[in-house]
């Protein structure tokens, strides 16, 4: 059997992130995560998600430190405000160094459908940031969620001076050694949220 054949397809390495990231938010062991991962994919693939374990639980395929861990969820933090500052100065270069460039990716924005693929995701982008009024969208509650080589943050998003009106989820993947976005979904809140102001955050720190 030739190796092109056990690669996993684009939406198998999507199940692959998504059953992990559900689960490291769970606070499961990764050697379950990655188990249970790999029971939920068709047979075909478990050689290839075999291939994938080191990636999974981090780099060089070793359990991180604490403090490893909070470095890297501040790194994360760090690529989750890039995001926005990309999106408050209609910068589209910038927003385009924000999104992964070979990993999949896909966005949701609210009351759209989603997008999968690289060049549809930055042509939604293009046509946002060129608005006239450009949304000075911030980022509020940000809380960072790591799990090796991929990475999650939920905040709330709002408007200029406006209390946030949206909930969003933004998921990371590590590419070449920096913190890369693959999704962002974001969705209406039933009610605006009042300013509870708090900064970025670990799930690890104090």
């Amino acid at each position: 059997m030739h190796l092109e054949e056990l690669a996993p397809s684009a939406a198998t390495l999507r199940a692959i992130a998504t059953a992990i990231i559900i689960l490291a938010a769970g606070g499961l062991a990764s050697q379950w995560a990655y188990r249970l991962a790999a029971t939920a994919l068709a047979k075909t693939h478990l050689d290839a998600v075999e291939a994938l374990a080191p990636a999974l639980a981090g780099e060089h395929g070793r359990c991180m430190s604490v403090e490893e861990r909070v470095a890297a969820e501040r790194l994360v933090l760090a690529a989750n405000e890039a995001f926005y500052e990309a999106f408050r100065a209609g910068d589209y270069q910038a927003m385009c160094r924000v999104w992964a460039e070979r990993a999949p990716v896909a966005c949701a924005h609210p009351g759209m459908e989603a997008l999968s693929g690289r060049a549809s995701v930055l042509e939604s982008w293009s046509q946002l940031l060129r608005q006239t009024s450009p949304l000075r969208m911030r980022c509020q509650g940000a809380s960072a969620h790591l799990f090796g080589d991929f990475a999650f943050v939920t905040c709330y998003e709002a408007n200029g001076d406006e209390p946030a009106h949206l909930c969003a989820t933004n998921v990371f993947v590590r590419e070449d050694g920096q913190w890369k976005m693959v999704h962002h979904h974001a969705g209406p809140l039933s009610a605006p949220r009042p300013e509870r102001w708090a900064p970025a955050r670990s799930r690890l720190m104090n």
